[in-house]
């Protein structure tokens, strides 16, 4: 729920949807999808999760990534009764939502209990965490090649909402044609940036020979930067190119004195896709609480990117009391003429989240671009 306390710092400079976006909407329409909701219903232990992000696997095959979960731990299977673990993976088998079949895994610790599939210290059921990951963005690297995960680290806090980022890791999976249960999941080699810049937050792509990943920090500033991809392959993320500015292109980390400068600022890096015209498309949350989907656009990768526009809100923005957030696109899925969308929703109470399982499932929107 990192979104959540980055979302509030964010609405002081969007307190309204004229004040983030221009005068025309880049979307034609953002429909509600409730029969691909379904899809997160598949397994009566798996009692939903905050937000989702998908991978391409090919072969008709989609890794789910999912942070904070309800994993029940008894016959009962309710919220009531579970534990929550920091991250667990689904393997979807189908592009259509509506007919698609997942499956989900998570670790089992010693003693039986759930545990988080990525584990950091004594990240099990509602243990005190020492830090504990959530997971980011990752992609296939080659058809037949391993899959890269990149991982945002968070340590406990006692402000704001009890958690703070803690950099980011990122891990290979060797083997990503087996099932989870059988991934053999080996630690990417990763030098941390002087800028607190957590890369592979939302969106990480291949072009060409360069693996592209783009971050955030909580200076709300949105940054962008580059791989060669044999180094990607071979878990070697030490030497970053990072964007600074059309002056200068992509910088070695060791070179740049300061900070890079921003793709755009005042944003959530929650979810950047490519659409099939080339086109780079952003996603973002559009204020605090009962918040909107916002959309930003470029030609390219390293802009120039659009203003922000919010194009929809979700009819759980108008309840009180509630959170929306983690506006996250799938490309990857069938959805029409449309990219499939989730967004995840919360609650000031935890209480309210354990009793309403309206609540806490991610959900599906379709959003139609304009040309």
């Amino acid at each position: 729920m990192r979104q959540i306390a980055r979302a509030a710092a964010v609405l002081l400079a969007c307190a309204g949807v004229a004040s983030c976006g221009g005068s025309e909407t880049p979307a034609r329409a953002v429909e509600p999808w409730p029969e691909a909701d379904a899809l997160f219903h598949q397994d009566p232990r798996w009692l939903g999760s905050d937000g989702g992000i998908s991978i391409d696997l090919g072969r008709d095959r989609v890794a789910w990534l999912f942070p904070d979960t309800f994993v029940a731990i008894s016959p009962n299977n309710t919220r009531e009764e579970s534990c929550l673990v920091r991250n667990t993976v689904g393997l979807m088998t189908g592009s259509d939502p509506e007919t698609a079949e997942i499956t989900f895994h998570w670790g089992t610790a010693p003693d039986g209990r759930p545990e988080s599939f990525f584990p950091k210290a004594r990240d099990i059921c509602f243990a005190e965490d020492d830090s504990w990951f959530w997971p980011g963005d990752g992609e296939r690297l080659g058809e037949d090649g391993p899959l890269l995960i990149f991982l945002m680290r968070l340590r406990p806090t006692n402000e704001g909402l009890g958690f703070a980022g803690d950099g980011f890791e990122a891990v290979l999976v060797t083997n990503p044609d087996a099932d989870p249960g059988e991934w053999h999941v080996e630690p990417a080699r990763v030098r941390p940036n002087p800028w607190g810049i957590e890369l592979g937050e939302a969106g990480v792509f291949v072009d060409g020979n360069w693996l592209y990943a783009f971050g955030g920090s909580e200076s709300f500033d949105v940054h962008l930067a580059r791989w060669p991809i044999e180094d990607a392959a071979a878990g070697d993320l030490r030497s970053p190119k990072w964007w600074a500015g059309t002056a200068r292109g992509f910088v070695e980390q060791g070179a740049l004195r300061a900070r890079p400068p921003p793709l755009f600022g005042e944003a959530l890096p929650e979810s950047v896709y490519r659409t099939e015209s080339g086109r780079y498309v952003a996603l973002q949350t559009v204020g605090f609480g009962g918040a909107a989907l916002g959309v930003r656009t470029a030609p390219g990768p390293t802009g120039r990117w659009s203003p922000l526009t919010a194009v929809w809100s979700p009819p759980e923005s108008a309840r009180q009391g509630i959170f929306v957030y983690g506006f996250k696109a799938h490309p990857e899925l069938d959805a029409g003429d449309a990219v499939a969308v989730t967004y995840a929703t919360n609650a000031e109470s935890f209480a309210d989240v354990v009793r309403d399982e309206s609540l806490g499932y991610p959900r599906f929107v379709q959003l139609r671009l304009a040309p």
